[in-house]
Order: structure tokens, then C-alpha cells, then sequence
């Protein structure tokens, strides 16, 4: 289990392993004890595979239930799982980093482990997930959502359609990471103040701001707050701030 150890020195090293491996199936045995009714789990094996994604998909003590929940709310459904770290650990064997972003070649590679091509959990854990990641598989958020984007500040944006993941997913992405995280902290802070120009290849009648997706935006990225070196929050540059695809909308 990850966790911190206190140990002797010159002790041997066998017995650290073997009180980690006592405190995992403790963990393994106290998670499982409390799983809500109805988990699409069916063993504590499953619940350690599930809790590995849910390690690695992300590092916010805060939200691991919601995307465990989403994962849940998958299973139930029949959906694949679609999770990139089990890809990566596709690619890489579970040796090491991937060090780049996924290909499209990659995400359609066959592999017991690559939830893009299987249905269903992978056959074992791609992770030493954590008590925090078991305890939010065996009681996961109850959500409707049935995906999830990064949203450029360390979290997720989690989405009910698939509509409505592609426009977060666009959305965030369009951000280059400086403006991103200046948005971030000007939304997180209330106060945004925005200059705009727009280019365009073909004759409009006009721009308009899509109000509901600019709202959309605004809640998902009210967690971050962004502070600079000195502790102070970074200033406001407001030019580009509305870089987000689908926010501004050709009329």
C-alpha cells in the first residue's frame, strides 16, 4: 500500500515489503467491506483493477470518487472504460513513463490491457493505487456523467453527453497553458475583464458570445487558483482569454 513507513536501520527489506503487503489487504479487505450495493464488481481483485485507473487518472484527493463514479456508471452500461493510462501501460509494459502524448495508432493497438479496444476491466491493475482510490471504487460520487477531460489545471471537467465532452474537450484544449491558467485565476477570483478580436476566412454577418458555454467554462475552471513566485496572484491578461473554442460563435 502507498503509504509512509517507519522502519529501523539495517532492518531487513523483506520484512518492510511483507508490512506493506499486510496494510494493501487491509485496505483491499476494508474497501471491500464497505462497497455500496449494486458495484458492477465482483471481486476485491476487480475493485484493486478499477482503484489502478482510478490512481492514475487523477491526483485530486477531491474528485477521485466522481471519476471513479464514471467509470462505474460505464461498467453498468456496457461502455468501454476508454481510459488512456491503461493504454499507456499498453504501450510501455508498465515499464516506466510514456514520455509523449497517446497516438491515434496506440489507442487501436490490441492489448489486454487497452480499455479503448476491450470491454470491461483490464485482467489486473496498472498501479499501486492508494487507500484514497480504493475507498472511492468500493463507494463511488453518484453522477451522471459518463466522461471526463482535463481541463489544463491539474483536474477534470466531467461531462453527461458525448456533445457536451467534445465541447469541453475542444474547449480546453484550445487554451495554449499560460492563458489557460490566467483564465483559471481570473474566473476562480470573479473578476474578468476581456479585450477581443476575431479573424475570419469568410464573410459573417457578425460574433456573438455563446453565454451558456462561457458559463460552462467558468464553473468547471472556479476551483483554480492560480498564485505566482511571490504568493501574489498572477495579473489579468485579458487578451486572448476567450481562445476557447465555442464560446465565440459566427452568426
Amino acid at each position: 500500500l502507498p503509504s509512509t513507513y517507519d522502519y529501523l536501520w539495517g532492518v531487513d527489506r523483506g520484512e518492510i515489503v511483507r508490512r506493506m503487503q499486510a496494510a494493501m489487504a487491509a485496505a483491499v479487505a476494508e474497501a471491500w467491506e464497505a462497497r455500496a450495493e449494486d458495484l458492477p464488481i465482483e471481486s476485491p481483485e476487480d475493485l484493486v483493477t478499477l482503484a489502478s485507473i482510478v490512481e492514475k487518472e487523477t491526483g485530486l484527493s477531491d474528485e477521485r470518487a466522481e471519476v471513479a463514479g464514471v467509470f462505474v456508471n460505464r461498467l453498468r452500461l456496457g461502455m468501454k472504460l476508454q481510459s488512456d493510462p491503461t493504454t499507456i501501460y499498453a504501450v510501455t509494459g508498465g515499464k516506466g513513463t510514456l514520455g509523449r502524448g497517446l497516438r491515434r495508432s496506440e489507442l487501436a493497438k490490441a492489448s489486454p490491457y487497452n480499455t479503448y479496444r476491450i470491454d470491461g476491466l483490464p485482467p489486473g491493475p496498472i498501479a499501486n493505487p492508494g487507500k484514497g482510490a480504493l475507498m472511492a471504487v468500493a463507494q463511488p460520487a453518484e453522477t451522471d456523467a459518463l466522461f471526463f477531460v482535463a481541463d489544463g489545471s491539474g483536474g477534470h471537467a466531467f461531462a453527461t453527453t458525448l456533445a457536451e465532452h467534445r465541447r469541453l474537450s475542444s474547449g480546453f484544449e484550445a487554451l495554449d497553458q499560460p492563458v489557460r491558467k490566467l483564465a483559471s485565476g481570473a474566473f476562480a477570483r470573479g473578476s474578468v475583464s476581456i479585450n477581443l478580436q476575431v479573424q475570419s476566412a469568410r464573410a459573417v454577418a457578425g460574433y456573438r458570445i455563446n453565454e451558456d458555454w462561457l458559463a460552462t467554462v467558468q464553473s468547471r475552471a472556479r476551483r483554480v487558483l492560480l498564485q505566482g513566485d511571490a504568493g501574489e496572484y498572477a495579473p489579468i491578461q485579458p487578451d486572448g482569454l476567450l481562445a476557447l473554442r465555442g464560446v465565440i460563435e459566427a452568426v
